[in-house]
């Protein structure tokens, strides 16, 4: 994956820490939806469409057999093999997400889980100033809101229509955002660039993934 700003371009004080980051950033964008075949976000969107195929070949056995219709879709043999079929393969995909990493290299798995428990490990890397500033954007929307509205008062009074930058030390607005963004995941209070994300935050995930019942259809 490839930055806009330079690391020494970014309002990151601990550079280190955000060269880090990067790494595992790239890392994880390309489990969820950079790999051509195997992305996270991929195997998702087959089971939607697997789910969407199975219900509407379901609604037309239904349908047939209220309206009395002759149809294919009420042959046993093809209705049990459709049933068996979404099923296996539904049970398989969510076996596939859930799975752990593997400790061999060769053997590496791509899946949400190993997804979340990477981001989780990593978890210090993910600081307030790294999450706002990593490409570019100020730390502190402040001082660029200041030097906005005052370039603005110099033009005049009166209704003003103008553009702000979305990316770049200029971008305070979209630095306000994402600052916004990580108060909903943190600690709260007076911000911090040390901040991190609660863990409690990574507990609701956990709590999430229980009770959707995929934990137990992995085991089944």
């Amino acid at each position: 994956m490839t930055y806009s700003y330079q690391i020494e371009d970014c309002d990151v004080i601990d550079r280190e820490r955000l060269r880090a980051y990067r790494a595992k950033r790239s890392e994880w964008i390309h489990l969820l939806n950079g790999d051509p075949h195997h992305a996270v976000w991929r195997q998702i969107t087959s089971m939607l469409w697997n789910d969407a195929v199975f219900r509407t070949a379901n609604e037309a056995r239904r349908l047939s057999r209220v309206g009395g219709y002759k149809s294919s879709a009420r042959n046993w043999s093809i209705a049990r093999f459709l049933d068996q079929g979404f099923v296996a393969t539904q049970t398989l995909s969510i076996r596939k997400l859930m799975e752990k990493a593997s400790t061999n290299p060769a053997k590496q798995v791509v899946s949400l889980r190993r997804v979340i428990d990477d981001i989780v490990s990593n978890r210090e890397l993910i600081t307030r100033e790294i999450y706002v500033s990593h490409d570019g954007l100020p730390y502190d929307p402040e001082p660029g809101r200041q030097a906005y509205y005052q370039a603005a008062l110099k033009r005049g009074s009166g209704v003003q229509v103008d553009w702000l930058p979305t990316s770049g030390p200029d971008a305070w607005d979209m630095a306000e955002i994402v600052n916004k963004q990580f108060d909903a995941i943190s600690r709260g209070g007076e911000r911090s660039r040390d901040d991190l994300i609660r863990p409690d935050v990574f507990e609701r995930i956990e709590q999430e993934l229980t009770d959707s019942g995929w934990a137990d259809i992995a085991v089944m």
